[in-house]
């Protein structure tokens, strides 16, 4: 496959327009290179660039089934397995959409003062 095709899809690898960060994050979820990958989808590794720079198929039925076979049979991919690897991409991308850092969520933590250590002085104004 062409330089410019793979530098393509690295460059949409996060972009959930794509079907790059669904297939990336279920390749990885699995522990799978894109030599096993490719295999897991029966299709030839040439087409792993051409699959991710496929627009995401549409989350609800029955868009999702009609998308998911017009990639299929456009990419020699079984459309049943991509059904599967693409359902739980899309899962695992809408976890980590939900995973917000708390420092990002505008969750504060409460100053408390520690069990052994005793209390500041209090001073008395005459």
């Amino acid at each position: 496959m062409s330089d410019s095709l793979n530098y393509l899809a690295r460059r949409v690898a996060n972009d959930a327009w794509f079907l790059a960060p669904a297939l990336a994050l279920y390749a990885r979820s699995e522990g799978l290179d894109d030599a096993a990958l490719a295999a897991r989808l029966r299709c030839p590794m040439e087409n792993l660039p051409l699959l991710r720079l496929c627009r995401m198929p549409r989350a609800e039925p029955p868009g999702f089934g009609q998308d998911v076979d017009r990639i299929a049979e456009r990419f020699a991919v079984e459309a049943e397995v991509l059904a599967q690897v693409v359902r739980r991409g899309q899962n695992l991308l809408s976890l980590r959409a939900s995973e917000t850092p708390a420092s990002d969520a505008g969750y504060l933590l409460a100053a408390r003062e520690q069990p052994d250590e005793p209390p500041p002085p209090v001073e008395k104004k005459p």
